[in-house]
C-alpha cells in the first residue's frame, strides 16, 4: 500500500475531511429521518462554536434503536466501508481517511454503552 506525503495529497485529505464533517452529520439526520419516519424539519444541524463541535439532533422523539442506528451509520459509511475499499485498492490516502473517520465516529459508537439501561 502506497502513501506519498506531498502537498496535493495533504490538501486532498483535508478537503475530504472538511466535506465529510457535513456528510457525517447529514448521515445521522437522514438515517433518523428515514427510519424514524420524521420530516426534515424535525432535524436540527449546527456547530457548537465554543468547542468547534458539529452536531445533528432530532427535535422529536424517536425509537432508541433508530437513534442508535443513526449514531452508527456515519462511522460505517465514512469509516468502515472506505477502510475496506482502501485495502482493496491499495490506497493509503483512503486508508488514513477511513481511520480518521472511524475515530471521529467513536463517540457515537460508545453512546449505546453509555446510555444502556440495566435489564429489570
Amino acid at each position: 500500500m502506497e502513501f506519498t506525503l506531498n502537498l496535493l495529497n495533504l490538501l486532498l485529505f483535508w478537503v475530504l475531511v472538511l466535506a465529510s464533517i457535513v456528510v457525517h452529520e447529514l448521515i445521522h439526520g437522514l438515517t433518523w429521518m428515514g427510519l424514524g419516519e420524521k420530516s426534515f424539519s424535525a432535524l436540527k444541524f449546527g456547530v457548537q462554536w465554543k468547542t468547534l463541535t458539529p452536531y445533528a439532533y432530532l427535535k422529536e422523539p424517536v425509537d432508541v434503536k433508530v437513534y442508535r442506528l443513526g449514531g452508527f451509520m456515519p462511522g460505517f459509511v465514512l469509516g468502515l466501508l472506505p477502510f475496506i475499499l482502501s485495502l482493496t485498492l491499495g490506497n493509503g490516502t483512503l486508508l488514513w481517511f477511513s481511520i480518521f473517520q472511524t475515530a471521529a465516529a467513536g463517540g457515537a459508537w460508545l453512546d449505546p454503552v453509555a446510555t444502556a439501561q440495566p435489564q429489570r
